[in-house]
């Protein structure tokens, strides 16, 4: 079977979930060489503010090089930040600087950085663009949620948790598969 029918018989599955709507609204920040101070400013306040904060990281497709530090401040109407490695300004600029003074206030000790994954091993390969370093990484305080979902989801399929509008063993066993046959399966959000 081709990936086309594969992707096309899992879209039809997956249609009978309700389109997914965020619980609160969230604005959109792109950090980049073209990003105003003005903005920069914003965000330092509205980060010193801030105490919960979520994170992911992701790389090149087929480079591996990391491209993306995508940073959600945890409000009731949330800021997500779309940081582009690839795009940031000249290190000796001060768009990069207040950049980086913005991440130092993120991750700082006394804030928690939710994450699915290891925050930190995710993060020591971004150290090369220098917007992080080392130091900075070793005292971020982080939560991987991913063990909590691990626990979670086991309990759900212990429980036999019936939902009226689908049969979930059907769909639970056809995306759970690998967690049941691999208990050290790492599940991913994409």
């Amino acid at each position: 079977m081709n990936r086309n029918i594969r992707q096309r018989q899992l879209n039809m599955k997956l249609s009978v979930l309700p389109i997914f709507t965020p619980l609160y609204p969230y604005k959109i920040y792109h950090i980049n060489q073209s990003t105003p101070t003005i903005l920069l400013q914003d965000l330092i306040t509205l980060a010193r503010k801030t105490t919960k904060f979520t994170i992911d990281t992701e790389s090149d497709y087929y480079t591996h090089e990391p491209a993306l530090i995508q940073i959600e401040f945890i409000h009731s109407h949330s800021i997500v930040l779309l940081i582009g490695i690839c795009h940031l300004p000249h290190e000796l600029s001060v768009l990069f600087w207040m950049t980086r003074s913005l991440m130092n206030i993120i991750f700082k000790p006394s804030n928690v950085i939710i994450s699915w994954g290891d925050t930190k091993r995710e993060l020591e390969s971004f150290i090369s663009c220098k917007l992080i370093s080392i130091k900075l990484i070793q005292q971020i305080n982080d939560i991987d949620v991913q063990g909590y979902f691990n626990d979670w989801h086991d309990n759900l399929l212990e429980n036999d948790y019936d939902h009226p509008l689908f049969d979930n063993k059907e769909m639970l066993c056809s995306y759970s598969r690998k967690s049941l046959e691999d208990r050290n399966h790492k599940w991913s959000l994409q």
